[in-house]
């Protein structure tokens, strides 16, 4: 596994265990779904940083930034 998505999951973890305690079913499950929603959120956002704007084509590089964020509901 690429080492980039070993540290997201990390930080995925690490925010849902902020989130949740793990004592009962339903705090396990919260915190299982906050895990999902933290490293889907990640991964959109590691995808935007890759396409920040700078270099060449700006532009096509910008909207799909722009594309991306709006899409996924990501800031």
């Amino acid at each position: 596994m690429n080492e980039r998505i070993k540290e997201l999951i990390e930080q995925a973890e690490d925010y849902a265990a902020e989130q949740h305690d793990f004592h009962t079913h339903l705090e396990r499950t919260l915190r299982y779904e906050a895990f999902k929603e933290k490293f889907a959120e990640l991964i959109v956002k590691e995808c935007m940083n890759v396409l920040d704007p700078g270099g060449h084509q700006l532009i096509a590089r910008f909207h799909t930034r722009q594309w991306l964020s709006e899409h996924f509901g990501v800031k």
